[in-house]
């Protein structure tokens, strides 16, 4: 699993988030989180729809958008996207 975090440098709940994420990655083996500022690359969050701060994208491991997110996600909410996530990818499928 990987995982976007959009964010903004003014953006309080985008702290928020990304403590969320950071428990997440400790608690799921091989996911990634990479953060990218909207003010910093604002092509590549008009190429994604990214209208607001913070927003998370969950990708599979084909890069792949399985879920996404606006506003600060609780722990649960984010763990269990990212069960279904996996369920949904073709490999799990297989299994």
């Amino acid at each position: 699993m990987h995982f976007e975090l959009f964010s903004s440098s003014f953006c309080g709940a985008c702290r928020q988030t990304r403590m969320a994420l950071n428990r997440v990655l400790q608690l799921v083996p091989g996911s990634t989180l990479t953060e990218f500022d909207v003010a910093g690359d604002p092509r590549r969050a008009e190429s994604l729809n990214i209208e607001h701060t913070p927003t998370t994208i969950i990708r599979d491991a084909r890069g792949r958008e399985v879920s996404r997110a606006t506003g600060v996600p609780s722990l649960p909410q984010i763990l269990v996207a990212t069960a279904r996530a996996r369920e949904a990818e073709p490999s799990a499928a297989a299994s």
